[in-house]
């Protein structure tokens, strides 16, 4: 398992990091911005993050990413993916 010091993450940010990590920063934005936008387009947004956060050269087969999409396009799921970031420096 990959757990990242967040606090000392965030104290530590540049350019580099916040791109690679850029969910910590989207999904913490108030007032519904990230639940409309991935909303607006479920498939999208989950077809490109699993693209960012597998490893090079994985491959996931197309009904995998279909289940994926079609558990995600709910949006009790969006809300539950933001809650695990409500909270970003909980450590």
């Amino acid at each position: 398992m990959d757990i990242a010091p967040t606090l000392h993450m965030f104290r530590n940010t540049d350019q580099n990091f916040a791109t690679g990590y850029y969910h910590w920063f989207f999904l913490i934005q108030p007032n519904g911005l990230p639940e409309h936008l991935i909303g607006a387009d479920p498939g999208y947004y989950l077809t490109e993050k699993l693209k960012h956060w597998s490893a090079p050269g994985a491959v996931l087969s197309d009904e995998t990413v279909a289940e994926y999409i079609r558990c995600f396009s709910k949006p009790e799921a969006v809300i539950a993916e933001l809650l695990a970031f409500f909270n970003p420096i909980h450590e």
